[in-house]
């Protein structure tokens, strides 16, 4: 037990990790290529920050950052390939389905492009 508690004292705690904690970014089914690329740019720097580098591990990661419309539309993706043979496993992969998904008609994107 730490000696100011044990003589009746207090500890402070500090909060400043907690207002600084780095969280992902989060994208909600905008369809906006702004929007997209800045969620996937955010992301990348979210996983350089947290030393993410397996791809399946950034796809799990990346699952959770997506909300609303997006998450539903990933949870239905996701059921539609378990049975099959065609997961959404990388990076790359996940990149291009989404933006194929949620990109406006007339941008264009790049689809090898870094998550």
């Amino acid at each position: 037990m730490h000696g100011a508690v044990a003589n009746g004292g207090s500890v402070k705690v500090s909060t400043a990790l907690k207002g600084s904690a780095l969280r992902p970014p989060s994208f909600h089914g905008a369809r906006s290529a702004r929007e997209i690329d800045t969620f996937f740019w955010e992301l990348g720097a979210y996983f350089g920050a947290m030393g993410i580098e397996n791809d399946s591990q950034k796809v799990s990661n990346a699952s959770f950052s997506l909300k609303d419309v997006a998450f539903v539309w990933w949870h239905r993706r996701r059921d539609d390939v378990w049975g099959r043979s065609d997961p959404i496993n990388t990076r790359d992969r996940f990149k291009r389905k989404l933006k194929k998904q949620f990109y406006p008609e007339d941008a264009e994107y790049e689809a090898k492009a870094e998550l």
